[in-house]
C-alpha cells in the first residue's frame, strides 16, 4: 500500500553554485538498501525546498550536499520514518 509522504525540506542558501539533494530507503537496521542516492519523486518546489511524494512507507536518509564557488563542501544528513 502506498502512502505519501509530503516533505518539505527547507535549506538557507547564501552563495552556492552547487546544491544537491537525494535520498536512500533504508533497511529494518537502518542502513541504506544500496549506495546510489535517489531523486525519483523527489520534486524541486523552488530553489530551497524539496517534497517527495508517492514514497512508500519505511526509513529514509535525505543526504544533501552544499558547493560554494570556491569548492568547498558540506554535507549533512536527514532521517526520515514514514508512516
Amino acid at each position: 500500500m502506498l502512502h505519501y509522504l509530503k516533505l518539505y525540506l527547507i535549506v538557507l542558501i547564501l552563495i552556492l553554485l552547487n546544491f544537491l539533494v537525494g535520498y536512500q530507503i533504508l533497511d529494518d537496521a537502518g542502513q541504506p538498501i544500496n549506495d546510489l542516492l535517489s531523486t525519483t519523486n523527489l520534486i524541486k518546489l523552488t530553489s530551497t525546498v524539496y517534497r517527495l511524494s508517492d514514497a512508500l512507507v519505511g526509513k529514509y536518509k535525505f543526504t544533501y550536499t552544499a558547493t560554494d564557488d570556491c569548492g568547498n563542501t558540506s554535507t549533512t544528513y536527514n532521517y526520515v520514518t514514514s508512516s
